[in-house]
């Protein structure tokens, strides 16, 4: 889960790859809750994450969900843009480029991962369990929160998300 304000991460699960990953969410949302003491107040998803189970828990969480619906055979959808749909019962906003704007804000997840994969050399995560998996991706998140402090420390709010900010202090790890 990605802080969308200032693109860092705010929680990790590391788990084998799914087609039912909406089953992963649910225990990430109480971890979040953990962590933060309250609940995000919106969440935006790909379409993996369109399942009624995960709906019923937002709705009781109080979490706005938003799913990017790429099949536009499903029923009771509102076309953001060509091959880019929000199911109509799910929302109070009809106003297409807000949500536009606002499903936009998924990528900055997507951007982050990336981040970690290339930036921080965790390209070559190797494929040995998800132990090792786990361990790099804690690594990396330190690191991405660890360089957001030292910018913030600094007074530069503009190097919070620079991954290469403090490359020459680089630690060995």
């Amino acid at each position: 889960m990605t802080d969308l304000e200032y693109g860092l991460p705010c929680c990790f699960d590391v788990f084998k790859g799914s087609r039912n990953e909406s089953t992963m969410l649910p225990p990430l949302l109480e971890d979040y809750y953990f962590w933060y003491g309250a609940y995000p107040e919106t969440m935006i998803a790909d379409s993996i994450m369109d399942s009624s189970d995960l709906h019923a828990l937002c709705d009781v969480r109080g979490i706005k969900l938003y799913v990017i619906i790429r099949d536009k055979r499903k029923k009771n959808l509102i076309q953001i843009k060509p091959g880019k749909y929000i199911r109509e019962n799910r929302t109070d906003i009809y106003d297409i480029y807000y949500l536009d704007r606002l499903l936009a804000l998924r990528l900055e997840c997507e951007r982050n991962f990336s981040r970690m994969n290339w930036v921080y050399d965790r390209r070559r995560m190797p494929n040995k369990g998800i132990d090792n998996a786990a361990a790099y991706v804690a690594i990396t998140g330190i690191t991405m929160l660890l360089t957001a402090y030292t910018a913030m420390r600094m007074g530069r709010g503009d190097l919070i998300r620079s991954p290469t900010a403090f490359s020459k202090l680089k630690p060995i790890l």
